[in-house]
């Protein structure tokens, strides 16, 4: 497994590599405040969205037998952020097809 993980990582830094050879630096600074929203936006999003479905499953299921209890804060914390994260990798699959396609 250390093998795959080491290649793993490689791979993600090739990657990152790549992306940054494509930024427009000159476009990112002339844009900045429609980048940072739009960036703030995309994160804070999918983050409200799963504190709200964090609510809704926490109090369904927190009487369930042979769950470990856990706090409410907690919980909402671990799927608001599970949420954004999940997004912001879709998100960077998809820029990675355009990327390959054009």
């Amino acid at each position: 497994m250390p093998t795959l993980n080491s290649s793993a990582n490689v791979g993600l830094i090739l990657f990152l590599f790549l992306v940054g050879l494509e930024v427009d630096l000159r476009l990112l600074v002339s844009n900045w405040r429609i980048a940072l929203s739009v960036g703030a936006a995309g994160m804070a999003l999918p983050f409200g969205l799963g504190l709200a479905i964090a609510y809704g499953l926490y109090h369904q299921f927190r009487t369930d037998s042979g769950l470990v209890p856990i706090s409410f804060g907690t919980y909402m914390l671990f799927v608001g952020v599970a949420m954004a994260i999940t997004v912001w990798i879709r998100s960077l699959k998809a820029r990675s097809v355009v990327l390959i396609l054009f």
